[in-house]
């Protein structure tokens, strides 16, 4: 069974701050842990 999520601008850029924070850290990263949430 699948859902469809909807996110709302506001959170689509916190998710993108902590993408590049992480990304920051090591690289790749960010796209490991916010690549799960279907971020681009």
């Amino acid at each position: 069974m699948s859902c469809q999520l909807f996110v709302r601008p506001e959170v689509e850029a916190d998710i993108a701050e902590a993408e590049a924070w992480y990304e920051e850290r090591q690289e790749g990263l960010g796209k490991e842990n916010c690549g799960s949430l279907g971020h681009p």
